[in-house]
């Protein structure tokens, strides 16, 4: 029952009680996954989807009570905006708050 919450998304507590989530999905191949993942302080909701091979746009929704990172492989040549803003590419890891969290990868290989 841990297999995809564990490896295929990543979703694991970085801090005990799940007040920090870490979230570092490998959804390599796949066009879209949904997940609910229920835990004490109230359920995380991931939804990813593929548009293109250059453009992945992910859904992260965490409860009021609970920050999260979320960390990304392979971010070299990507533009990653999350709620409409742009991530800074130096970090590995994005800052996610509570509530819905939009994250958007596109890749710029010209």
């Amino acid at each position: 029952a841990n297999i995809i919450p564990r490896h295929l998304w990543g979703i694991r507590p970085k801090t005990a009680g799940f007040g920090v989530v870490s979230i570092q999905p490998q959804l390599v191949d796949l066009k879209h996954s949904s997940i609910t993942y229920p835990t004490i302080r109230g359920s995380i909701t991931c939804n990813y989807q593929r548009i293109t091979g250059r453009y992945k746009k992910y859904s992260i929704e965490l409860p009021a009570n609970m920050v999260g990172e979320m960390i990304l492989d392979n971010q070299g040549e990507s533009v990653v905006t999350i709620n409409g803003n742009p991530s800074d590419p130096e970090f590995v890891s994005i800052r996610l708050r509570p509530g819905t969290n939009l994250v958007e990868i596109r890749i710029n290989s010209f």
